[in-house]
């Protein structure tokens, strides 16, 4: 067994030693995006985005089905990385928010999504909103 790993007392794996919150921070806003790591690449070919497209074309294809042709929403994006998502569904006439620990993705790959997007760890940003709310945790 991996002594890194820990079986939780409601069944789940954990890592035994997290990361801080700000270390998390500094890796995702320093190395995580400009450094290709993960699924990300600092640039993709011609292809690799035509494959991305079509990809979204295929989840807002069911979500039409699901919801009505003409229904025009609203989409958070957690964990939006590159703001692919948010590009495409931005151009279809949605109002769009992410939220990601770094701008550096979006910045490379969807500049123009920046001003939807969100930079903070997704726990704190919750904690933040659910508290100017009036609710505590």
């Amino acid at each position: 067994m991996d002594c890194r790993i820990k079986q939780h007392a409601l069944g789940y794996w954990e890592i035994v030693s997290r990361p801080t919150a700000l270390e998390l921070q500094e890796y995702y806003a320093n190395n995580y995006f400009q450094e290709a790591r993960g699924c990300y690449e600092l640039t993709y070919a011609n292809e690799e985005l035509v494959y991305f497209e079509a990809k979204l074309e295929q989840r807002y294809y069911v979500l039409k089905a699901l919801i009505g042709e003409e229904y025009i929403g609203s989409m958070l994006d957690v964990g939006c990385g590159e703001g692919f998502a948010l590009a495409f569904f931005r151009e279809k006439g949605w109002a769009v928010k992410g939220i990601d620990f770094s701008s550096s993705g979006e910045e490379s790959q969807n500049p123009s999504s920046k001003n939807v997007l969100i930079t903070k760890d997704v726990l704190i940003f919750c904690g933040m909103k659910l508290q100017q709310h009036g609710v505590t945790t």
